[in-house]
């Protein structure tokens, strides 16, 4: 802005460019006006306009463009609990003052807890000249309890006509009329109110004085609380404690008091609750109506003619229409960007925005944006809870609470720029990793361990702008998709993060929505476990395809082995054993045919040759199953349908035979043919020993990785439910479970017999020559 700053060894000066009768001149700022050290060697403007100075002894110092002025303990007072304007525009307060004054001690503000005799500071009432306060004693009686009652915001006025009205406990003093502050110490009061005039009760609590000059004053009392309205035209006092449309007074009290444009007056109730009195008659609106839960702390109208309503737990709300019958409201809370939900006080400054006084600080709302600034101490703002708001007719803002006094004077907020961000502090596995003191924009990590995969990020947004509060976003490519919602943790913690490529990103986000165009960044790789490098797996993938291939090998030939021990046996039973029976069979039926031969010798012979033939017989089904040239779906078939046409032809009964065909390629195991021979073979004997059929009908199908065989003739039947009186049915079901199949047999007598067995097959492929 184009002004010039020196420092020196002693203070710090701005140099004034208007003269006077010795030239330029310098403006010095003392300590007193918040310098921390007198010697500075260093000065600096940031891009807000802040000069910033360095000292030897004392560390860096800001003079703040536009801020809070505040004045506390060091300049003489506190607890400040109300603030108010004379009608010629001068600014009063009322606050504690140091103990040295001549009080009782039922005045005093702050008590020494070792000697409660001795008062720390009295509650007084001050004003505000441009420069400094000043204090004084209003003039009433030397012993009173509790000077100004024991509420806050509106504890003292001096109304239209320039009188004043101070309130104490039990009492309520009204001064005549004068324009100077200090005739209050020795003016005599012109009246003193009490309940026998007409106060509700004598602790009072809050004052006001409306458009038509009535004063309006409430108390809150264990007992009974209670509301009294002076009528200036009859100069008397009405008791409207049990008025209709109030609520009762054993649980509430009026808070708040402020008038509509319309010259409604509007009263908050502790508890919750409103009240509007229109045309002598009160209407009590209460949460079912829009009114915020917990206290009313305050209520203000704007220059719009809306009302805005402070609540201990709601937070704010808005009326916009308080003349209508039914009015509504919207709500602002800490969903909305407030800093805490319980509003304590209201004002608004020149451009319409609404300052709300909150446990945690100051809030300004911009009602025509929904946007919240919020001021802390760190922005040279009281520290604590704000008790009272107050917007003079320069448009300043006034903050007090029970630490000190505040102004701030208002300004249009000029477009800012995005802040940068910076990480400064980063921890590996719980291990402080080296991060400049100054912060850095960018971070690249050696290779990370994969037992190091625990990430804490400390990050920060540099922004000097007063009221300025960042919020930040942030993503870990690799393992996030989208920016996080933003938020005013300045530290994120990654834990038990995978293998691979990482990218933190984050920004910073001001009040304006403005986000940081270049993210500050960290980029890392976490390598994985031993396990998990490729070179591992490719060993780990040969070693297992080595050993399979391997197993293969030995299993190829031990089947190999085994084939050619069953094709060897198979081989030996038909060439030794298998000729050796026929042989005998040949020679019995030789010697049964000689002449000679007595019955006691033909008789055994007949048998002999019988049983040689049944088991030259039983020995080709043996050597068929064990050769495992024969492991195939084809030769079962043969086999079943040859067996089949050799016991039907001889019995002349007519048979259907049904088998797939180009199924080569259908490999059995020996037990698998052996089995499935074998019931086969029983079926068949069954149906010709005792069926008694003309016809049957043979079907061997493969589908679906099933083998199954229907065997049915036009017979005799039997009861398959009944007993079975027979071992072969049980034989049959028992070799069908042995694989892993089925087997059912439907008949009912004079209905014939169907036979139906399913056995699953794997297809196997032919072992390697």
């Amino acid at each position: 802005d184009g002004r010039f700053w020196v420092a020196t060894n002693r203070t710090l000066c701005e140099f004034l460019s208007s003269r006077n009768e010795r030239g330029h001149s310098f403006r010095a700022y003392p300590k007193s006006q918040g310098l921390g050290a007198y010697e500075i060697v260093s000065l600096a403007e940031d891009q807000y306009g802040n000069l910033w100075m360095g000292t030897n002894s004392a560390g860096a110092m800001k003079l703040a463009r536009s801020g809070f002025v505040t004045f506390g303990e060091e300049d003489g007072f506190t607890e400040i609990s109300a603030i108010f304007e004379k009608t010629n525009g001068e600014l009063c307060v009322v606050g504690g003052v140091p103990g040295n004054l001549t009080g009782s001690v039922a005045e005093g503000v702050r008590i020494d807890a070792t000697d409660p005799a001795s008062i720390l500071y009295w509650r007084r009432l001050g004003r505000f000249d441009g420069q400094k306060f000043t204090w004084l004693r209003p003039n009433a009686p030397k012993r009173i309890k509790s000077f100004f009652g024991w509420g806050w915001n509106q504890t003292a006025l001096q109304d239209h006509t320039g009188e004043w009205w101070i309130m104490t406990y039990g009492e309520l003093y009204r001064f005549p009329k004068t324009n100077r502050f200090e005739d209050l110490k020795t003016i005599r009061p012109k009246a003193v109110y009490t309940t026998q005039d007409g106060l509700a009760s004598p602790d009072l609590f809050r004052i006001f004085e409306d458009s038509s000059g009535d004063i309006w004053i409430s108390s809150i009392s264990s007992i009974e609380s209670g509301l009294a309205q002076w009528e200036r035209v009859t100069e008397t006092w009405h008791d409207l404690s049990r008025t209709d449309g109030l609520p009762s007074f054993k649980e509430h009290a009026a808070t708040a008091f402020r008038e509509d444009r319309a010259g409604h007056l509007w009263i908050g109730f502790s508890w919750g609750g409103l009240a509007r009195y229109r045309d002598g008659k009160f209407t009590y609106f209460t949460a079912d109506d829009g009114v915020p839960p917990g206290w009313i702390y305050d209520l203000y109208v704007d220059h719009a003619g809306r009302l805005w309503i402070a609540s201990t737990l709601g937070g704010l709300a808005r009326v916009d229409d308080p003349s209508a019958d039914r009015p509504t409201s919207i709500t602002y809370t800490t969903a909305d960007g407030l800093s805490s939900n319980k509003a304590t006080c209201l004002t608004e400054d020149r451009y319409g925005c609404i300052y709300v006084g909150t446990s945690r600080g100051l809030d300004r709302l911009d009602p025509a944006t929904g946007r919240v600034k919020h001021f802390t101490s760190a922005d040279g703002l009281v520290p604590g809870e704000i008790v009272v708001l107050f917007c003079d007719r320069k448009g300043d803002i006034w903050i007090g609470n029970p630490s000190g006094l505040s102004r701030l004077t208002p300004h249009l907020d000029p477009p800012q720029s995005p802040p940068p961000i910076l990480i400064n502090g980063l921890r590996i596995a719980g291990i402080q990793q080296t991060v400049s003191a100054l912060g850095e924009s960018t971070v690249a990590l050696p290779d990370l361990a994969a037992d190091k995969n625990q990430l804490q990020i400390d990050f920060v947004g540099l922004s000097f702008a007063l009221g300025e509060s960042l919020r930040y976003q942030y993503k870990l490519e690799g393992a996030d998709r989208e920016w996080s919602p933003p938020t005013d943790q300045r530290m994120v913690n990654y834990a038990n993060l995978a293998p691979g490529r990482y990218r933190f990103l984050v920004r910073a986000i001001n009040s304006d929505g403005v986000a940081t165009p270049t993210p500050a960044m960290i980029s890392f790789t976490i390598l994985p476990p031993l396990w998990q490098r490729w070179w591992f797996l490719m060993g780990v993938a040969a070693f297992v395809a080595g050993a399979a291939y391997l197993a293969y090998r030995y299993r190829v030939a031990q089947l190999t082995k085994l084939e050619r021990v069953r094709t060897r046996i198979a081989t030996d039973l038909h060439d030794d054993i298998g000729s050796s029976l026929s042989q005998i069979a040949i020679l019995s039926e030789v010697a049964r045919q000689e002449d000679e031969l007595s019955p006691r010798v033909a008789e055994p012979l007949d048998q002999i040759a019988t049983v040689s033939r049944e088991l030259v017989d039983a020995m080709s089904d043996i050597v068929w199953a064990i050769n495992p040239h024969r492991d195939s779906l084809p030769d079962l078939t043969r086999r079943v349908r040859r067996f089949a046409s050799d016991m039907f032809t001889a019995r002349n009964i007519a048979f259907h035979f049904r088998a797939p065909e180009g199924e080569a390629d259908v490999k059995l195991d020996a037990d698998v043919r052996r089995q499935v021979f074998m019931i086969f073979k029983e079926s068949i004997n069954n149906i010709v020993r005792h069926s008694g059929c003309t016809q049957a009908e043979i079907e061997l199908e493969f589908k679906k990785g099933r083998l199954q065989l229907r065997l049915s003739d036009n017979g005799c039947g039997f009861d398959a439910a009944g007993p079975s009186y027979g071992h072969g049915l049980m034989s049959m079901r028992e070799r069908a479970r042995s694989l892993g199949g089925e087997l059912e047999v439907d008949s009912q007598p004079g209905r014939g017999t169907v036979v139906t067995l399913q056995v699953p097959i794997t297809r196997r492929r032919d072992l390697p020559e």
